[in-house]
Formats: C-alpha cells, structure tokens, sequence
C-alpha cells in the first residue's frame, strides 16, 4: 500500500476517526495493530521477522536495566546488536546475489530503518540515556511505525516513546499542519520525482546515442529525482505522523545549497548522519585516535562507506560511499590551507559564496549517476554524452538549432516539458524556503494572509491532480 494510492488516503481516514474516538489507553495499541496491518499488505510473511527483532531489543533493554555488571551489559547489548546486523547483512546479500540466479529474495520493508532505531535504542539503554521499555507494545510501536517504517526518518527513541505516552487530543493546527506536509510530499514526489524519474529511465534504458544536450538534462534531473523522491516521502511520513500526535524529525535542510561536502551531509538524510557519527564515528574515531590524522581519515572513510553499503551490497552503491570518503577526506585535509588563503584575500569570500555550492552541486551529482546507473558501460555512455554534448554547445551557439535539434529530440522532452519542469522546480523551491525552520521564507509564510496561503495550495493541488505521474508509485528508498 503506496501513500500515494488512495487505498492509503481511504486507510488514513478511517484509522484517524478510530484513533481519536477510542480511550487513551487505547490508542497505542491502535496504532500498533494499524501499523501490523500496513506492513502485511506490503509482505505479511516478513511480520513475524519484526516481531522476533521487537521481543530481542525488549527482553535485551530489560536485561540490562537489570544486569548488576557492566560487562554482562555489554554481552547483552553485543548480542542483541549482532543478531540485527547478521539479519540486515544477510538480506542484503541475498538480494545482491539473486542477479546469479540462484536466490530470488525481496527486502524486508523498512529492515534497514528499524534495525537502526532499535539498534540506537539499546544504546541508550545501555549509556542509560533512557529507560529500557517496559512495555512491549510501546517499542513494537517505536520500531514498526507505520508513517516511519518505510524510509524514516530514523527517530531516537527516548523522543518517540515519550511523546506516545502523552494524552493526544485533536488539535486543528496540529492536523492541518500535518495535511500540509503530506501535500508538500504528494507535489515532491507526483510532479516533481515521478516526471523527471521517466525522464532519467528512458535516459539510462535506452542506447544514449540520440541522448545529446536532452541526456545532459537527464543526467541533472539523477539527483534532483533522488532528492525529490527522499524528501517528499520524508514529508508525507512526517506529515501522516502528526496527525496521529507525533512530531519527526526533519530529515532535509535543503542540501544542494551546501557549500560543501561535509555540509551537503548535514543536510541530507539527517537523521541517518546524526545516527552514525554517534554510534559508529565518534566510538571508531576515539578508537583511533592514537593514529593521528590517519585515524580520522579511517574513521571518514569507513563511516562512508557504509552509508554506500548500507544501499546494498553492489559495486555502485560502494563506488558512491568510497567517492563521498574521498570527497570528506579531501576536504579535511585542505581545510586549514583554504582558511589560511581566505584569511589573507578576503575578497575571495564572494567568489566562495557564489561558485562553492554550485562546485559542490556538480559533485554530489557526479555521485548520484554513480549511485544511480546497474553497470559500469551505462556510467561511461553518460560521461561519454556529457562530452560529445559539451563540444557540440561550444560548436554551436544557435538558440534555434539548441531548441529543435537538442531539447526536442530525445524520449519525450520537449520544450513544453522542459517549462513544466522548471515551473514544478521553482514550486518545490519555494516550498523548501517555507519549510526552512528559523528561516525568512517561514515567517513570511505563515504571517502571509490566510487567502495568500490557500492560493499556494490549490496551485500544488491543480499541478497534482493535472501533471502527477500516476504510473509507478514506487519510491527510491523503499526498500533499502
């Protein structure tokens, strides 16, 4: 079940009117069964799975509550973390090994996002920066959160269950800011992901000989689909989790205005960054730390190249987590030089300001091709376009000539196309700026009058309803 299909919107209503009738003592174990029967359309068998690793993390958090020596805490908390890694590894491997042919095996829905959050929080039971739960239906609730269990975002423990132990009534602003988020979502991902992703497949399926200037565009629209495809289910997660009382964590500040690497990774997926520099970066980085400089490096480089692995166990996702390690690494490395030159040409800071998230752009996007394309002759017939198209602007410059001969030719773009898009980009922009908490674009927007706000809404909406791409439902990060 999508939460784009309006088998979702039918089943949100329904589990709503039910939610906010039923006593509060009830409610939890409402969502609980709401979530069990959102997963079990999706794999039912995979169910039990949830379960045993719910009833392992509760029965660990309990036994080291309880354990009187810090050594039997650590077996337990050892234990419990190996089984979930041996559970998600296995799986991963599985599903990199079927393309042999012999194992045909689908991803657990949302193995790799509860693994995480009950792998976090054992670790916070175990630093006891939370109580262990002593209810096993409050965790199961923590770790099988319908809203969440698709793709996060990944909220620490101690945050979600004490907010579900809260008495939740209705609150129109709460529901109508949750309402709002889901239809920033829906616009993300309909209009803008969904266009630009049939684009990107044509693009990459096909021989790329006709591609030219349309394939370079293709090649541009790999992170922008990537990015509005994440964000805008991080958005409907959020959105359909605060109508239900929770609040989430936001997950995305605007990445491709970073104006760096190290930068573009504290804004994207945020809550995945956050979880691993605490639980894998720092521990390794102390560990290390005798190493020097070295031992930083290490600890960049295998942080991310685990993000790349935790994708899957190809070469792909390995070459864009090794790419995003060298990138980190470079960066730390010149970071002092870079100050030094700034310090002494000042004048430099607005060339800085202007080129560094622009440079850092073209990066993050040579990345997502990495990320994106299933073999190495796909990788090299797009670079191989971006050149052959780069020689033929600088051979051509007739603006005639670069409309019918480049954007119009090439898997249905056109010029028509083309003015969709780029109104359906601004769009997404301008929502980024009034989610952008703390920011001008925020206060503008909700001190606007009322009828401002609603004419914004009914335009996302007439852009839903009229160019949402309805043909596949199916988000990028769903089953990662």
């Amino acid at each position: 079940m999508s939460y784009t299909s309006f088998r979702f919107a039918t089943f949100l209503l329904v589990s709503l009117l039910v939610y906010y009738a039923v006593p509060d003592r009830w409610k939890e174990r409402w969502v609980l069964i709401l979530s069990l029967a959102f997963y079990c359309t999706w794999s039912y068998p995979y169910t039990i799975l949830l379960g045993l690793s719910v009833l392992v993390f509760w029965q660990a958090g309990l036994r080291m509550e309880s354990a009187a020596r810090d050594e039997r805490k650590f077996r337990i908390l050892r234990n419990a973390v190996l089984f979930q890694l041996l559970l998600l590894f296995s799986f991963k491997f599985m599903q990199g090994s079927s393309q042999w042919g012999w194992a045909k095996w689908v991803m657990p829905l949302g193995l790799s996002y509860y693994t995480f959050k009950l792998i976090g929080y054992a670790a916070e039971v175990y630093y006891k920066r939370c109580p262990a739960e002593k209810s096993f239906v409050s965790l199961a609730n923590y770790a099988a959160f319908f809203p969440q269990i698709v793709s996060g975002p990944i909220q620490r423990a101690g945050d979600f269950l004490a907010q579900t132990k809260s008495k939740i009534k209705a609150d129109p602003d709460r529901l109508a800011a949750g309402l709002r988020l889901i239809l920033f979502g829906l616009f993300k991902k309909l209009v803008v992901a969904d266009t630009l992703g049939s684009h990107v497949d044509q693009f990459l399926g096909g021989s790329l000989r006709h591609a030219g200037t349309t394939g370079v565009f293709a090649t541009y629209f790999i992170p922008l689909q990537i990015y509005a495809d994440f964000s805008g289910l991080t958005d409907m997660a959020r959105g359909t989790a605060k109508l239900f009382g929770i609040d989430s964590p936001v997950n995305f500040k605007q990445p491709f205005y970073a104006a760096s690497i190290p930068e573009f990774w504290k804004r994207w997926h945020m809550t995945l960054t956050s979880w691993l520099t605490d639980h894998l970066f720092i521990p390794l980085n102390l560990s290390l730390r005798s190493w020097g400089s070295f031992g930083l490096y290490a600890s960049v480089s295998a942080n991310m190249v685990l993000i790349g692995l935790w994708h899957g166990l190809t070469w792909n996702f390995l070459a864009f987590g090794a790419f995003h390690a060298l990138l980190l690494s470079a960066s730390i490395l010149t970071r002092n030089a870079r100050a030094r030159l700034l310090k002494k040409l000042p004048g430099l800071k607005i060339f800085r300001n202007i080129l560094a998230p622009i440079w850092t752009f073209h990066l993050v996007t040579v990345s997502f091709v990495i990320f994106r394309v299933d073999s190495l002759a796909v990788l090299l017939k797009v670079w191989n376009n971006l050149k052959e198209a780069a020689v033929s602007c600088c051979q051509t410059v007739d603006l005639r000539y670069f409309v019918t001969t480049n954007i119009e030719s090439g898997f249905g773009f056109n010029l028509q196309e083309f003015i969709k898009l780029s109104v359906s980009l601004i769009l997404m922009e301008t929502i980024h700026a009034f989610q952008n908490e703390g920011s001008r674009g925020e206060r503008w927007f909700y001190s606007a009058p009322t009828a401002a706000r609603w004419v914004f809404y009914i335009i996302l909406g007439f852009f839903i309803i009229f160019f949402g791409n309805y043909d596949d439902s199916r988000f990028v990060y769903s089953f990662f």
